[in-house]
């Protein structure tokens, strides 16, 4: 889940960095103002100019992070496998524990 909400990080960085790229223009905009006005302008293309790399960042890396998940998803089913075999081999050394218990027995018996 972690890694698949990673991919769109850059995508919410950069639409946070323009809204406040943003709000800082339009605290310094006077009207009238042609500078603070080029600015302004110059901070809502900027803005946009960061969202769309933002967002095509995120895009561009997500088949990565799909195949990263993947390869998690195939590790945790490999594990899976790896625990269910141990335990069934745990379940058939307890098997030969007992029967070698019952042999000890029976060979205690004859030797009385």
């Amino acid at each position: 889940m972690v890694r698949r909400l990673s991919s769109y990080f850059p995508g919410i960085l950069s639409v946070i960095v323009a809204i406040l790229l943003l709000y800082f223009s339009f605290q310094i905009f006077k009207t009238g103002d042609i500078v603070s006005g080029i600015i302004l302008i110059a901070s809502m293309i900027i803005a946009g100019l960061i969202v769309v790399v933002g967002l095509g960042i995120g895009l561009a890396y997500e088949p990565e992070i799909r195949s990263i998940s993947a390869s998690e998803d195939r590790s945790e089913e490999i594990l899976k496998i790896y625990v269910a075999r141990q335990k069934a081999m745990l379940e058939q050394l307890d098997e030969c524990v007992e029967l070698l218990k019952e042999i000890r027995d029976l060979l205690k018996g004859v030797g009385q």
